[in-house]
C-alpha cells in the first residue's frame, strides 16, 4: 500500500528562497520493471541487459522520467509541498543513473513570484559518488 502523505499546505509567504528539501533512494530492478508497467515504457536499454549492453550506455539505465518522478515527489511533498501545482519542468540528463545507486535528489527555492504566486526551483540529482547525473528548473503555482 502506498505511503499517505498528510495534506497540509505551506503557505506561499512561509516559503524561504534558499530553503532545500532532499530525497534519497537507491533504484532497484524492481522500480524499472514497475515504471515500465504503468508508463507502457519498455524500451530494452532499461529492462534487457543484453540489448542494453550494445547500447552507449554499455548496460542497463534508469528511465529519465522515473528520475523526473523522484523530483516531483520532492516538489509535491516537501518544497514547496502539498497542493502545489507543476506548471513547468526542464530536465537536462548529464549522466545514467544505474540500478543499486543510491540517488539525492535535491530541490532550491531560487525565485518567488508574488503577482501569480509561482516558485522556480532548482532541481538536482547526484548519485552516490557525487556525480550531478541530472539538472534542471522547475516552477509551480500555490494552490491559492
Amino acid at each position: 500500500m502506498p505511503q499517505k502523505a498528510e495534506y497540509k499546505i505551506r503557505p506561499f509567504d512561509d516559503l524561504v528562497i534558499g530553503e532545500i528539501a532532499t530525497l534519497k533512494r537507491t533504484i532497484t530492478e524492481n522500480d524499472l520493471e514497475d515504471f515500465a508497467k504503468v508508463s507502457q515504457d519498455f524500451n530494452p536499454i532499461h529492462l534487457d541487459e543484453e540489448a542494453a549492453k550494445k547500447s552507449i550506455f554499455k548496460g542497463k539505465v534508469v528511465y529519465g522520467m522515473l528520475l523526473g518522478s523522484m523530483i516531483s515527489a520532492v516538489i509535491g511533498t516537501k518544497l514547496p509541498g502539498n497542493g502545489y501545482i507543476y506548471v513547468k519542468q526542464e530536465l537536462n540528463f548529464l549522466k545514467p543513473a544505474r540500478i543499486g545507486e543510491e540517488l539525492t535528489v535535491t530541490v532550491k527555492l531560487l525565485r518567488k513570484f508574488d503577482e501569480k504566486k509561482h516558485v522556480e526551483l532548482e532541481t538536482l540529482i547526484f548519485n552516490e559518488k557525487n556525480e550531478l547525473l541530472v539538472r534542471g528548473t522547475a516552477r509551480g503555482k500555490a494552490p491559492f
